[in-house]
């Protein structure tokens, strides 16, 4: 819960990100701020948190890729009372706001990570122990982190409490902001931290620049997030500005082979999470993999024939990010279930092909079609599809959302927030709730909070509707 303090800040390390031993055998808020490779620990900490989680964590960031999914229409699930019951509520689109309701999960855990967020701001802002170099670098880190973090809350669940303190008396009381100050908030917020992030990927002492691996937030991080909150904000020339900051440095980034885009050596990645897990996984190659035999109580995601009948003719990403078991179809972009050794795929929270598409957004929303349509082109050459010309605004718009449908499904509830962003919700997913055997409520736009959470701070407000 948002009242819940978490007294001495907890810490996990990931070895690989981490590999220098730390001058102290325990770690708590007396000496934490004290040595760079302690403070570096427990930013690392915030991602092997993101990275560890499960899609049975229902409320981590994580498992979006499998609730928010199942809410839209990306993934259909497999019909078994014995399938977790939070999964049977993001499918049948019934989440309550009772004490054992589903959709304030992701309220609760997400507060706790900006807890720990604000911890290690205040801790860095205090501290004159940390060396320079380390200190701005983490700042920029967390800074990002948190705004990740608010990036999720505003669009599941609207006006949400904006917490940047651990003082519990503050904490305790906070009422719900409006989102549009929220986010001006955070366009704020992530300005700073790109000019405080280093553009280079960099290694466990954060001192070194790497080739491999792109596991710690740059200052391109920063810009990629910063796209999706111009676009929130219909701001569409620092959209697009952001956006073309990533795609002019093609040094670094370009938009990879199909089957490579997973891959930690991927050069489409802006921001990974490394695998922590001891399968050496992915949990979505782990989970959303069908066994030949199909899906099951345990194994209870498949693609919605929604999804499935989307992709256009001879389209690559059809042929090679689905698999089929059985006649069922399942997401294949990971194609790791279970593995030993080093692992070869990584989490992919940001990439490029993203970033052309929301710059062929905005680009369209300024009337500036035909370099839209040079964007969109480029991720459709990739998939080996044909060029588009000649469409106007209100066709470019939806050519473009229907491309974000088809590249981007189960990440990250892009489709989720897509459909809102292009105020098309209320015609899709009526329908969508109609093969499910639902009904579509516009207010199911937004998540409620758990009555939990209600009780224990009484300045919130439930989600109207709920």
């Amino acid at each position: 819960m948002l009242l819940l303090g978490l007294g001495v800040l907890h810490l996990v390390s990931c070895e690989s990100l981490v590999k220098v031993d730390p001058p102290v055998t325990r770690t708590n808020g007396d000496n934490l701020f004290e040595y760079d490779a302690v403070v570096i620990s427990a930013v690392t900490g915030l991602y092997t948190s993101m990275s560890s989680a499960g899609f049975n964590t229902v409320g981590d960031i994580r498992a979006l890729n499998a609730c928010a999914s199942l809410y839209t229409d990306d993934l259909a699930l497999f019909s078994s009372p014995n399938v977790i019951r939070a999964f049977q509520d993001y499918y049948g689109n019934a989440l309550s706001g009772l004490v054992n309701g589903t959709g304030g999960n992701f309220w609760n855990t997400i507060y706790t990570s900006i807890y720990r967020c604000n911890s290690i701001i205040e801790g860095l802002s205090h501290s004159n122990n940390i060396s320079a170099a380390v200190s701005k670098q983490l700042m920029g880190e967390v800074l990002f982190v948190r705004a990740l973090n608010y990036y999720f809350l505003i669009n599941l669940y609207g006006d949400v409490a904006w917490v940047t303190s651990t003082d519990y008396t503050i904490n305790s009381v906070v009422r719900r902001t409006n989102k549009a100050d929220i986010l001006k908030q955070l366009v704020a917020d992530l300005l700073q931290a790109r000019d405080l992030l280093s553009p280079n990927f960099l290694d466990a002492t954060l001192l070194k620049t790497i080739v491999n691996g792109r596991f710690r937030p740059t200052s391109y991080a920063a810009s990629a997030l910063l796209t999706k909150l111009y676009l929130l904000q219909e701001n569409w020339t620092e959209a697009e500005a952001e956006a073309s900051r990533i795609i002019a440095n093609s040094q670094l980034f370009i938009l990879d082979s199909l089957n490579s885009v997973f891959l930690t050596t991927s050069k489409e990645a802006i921001w990974q999470l490394q695998v922590v897990s001891g399968s050496s996984a992915t949990e979505e190659g782990n989970r959303f993999i069908l066994p030949a035999t199909g899906p099951s109580e345990n194994m209870p995601f498949f693609l919605s024939p929604r999804l499935v009948g989307a992709f256009e003719k001879n389209d690559r990403r059809r042929q090679l990010w689905v698999g089929t078991a059985r006649s069922y179809n399942y997401p294949y972009k990971y194609k790791v279930a279970n593995a030993t050794g080093t692992p070869t795929e990584a989490l992919v929270v940001f990439r490029l092909a993203d970033v052309y598409l929301n710059r062929a957004e905005a680009r369209a929303q300024s009337n500036m079609l035909d370099l839209a349509m040079q964007d969109v082109n480029k991720v459709r050459a990739r998939a080996w599809l044909p060029q588009i010309a000649g469409v106007d605004k209100s066709k470019l718009l939806d050519t473009i959302l229907h491309e974000r449908q088809v590249e981007l499904f189960t990440e990250f509830a892009n489709r989720f927030i897509d459909l809102k962003r292009f105020k098309k919700i209320d015609q899709v997913m009526p329908s969508v709730c109609v093969e499910k055997g639902t009904i579509w409520q516009p207010y199911f736009s937004f998540f409620p909070l758990s009555a939990s959470e209600l009780q224990a701070n009484p300045n919130l407000v439930q989600t109207p509707g709920y």
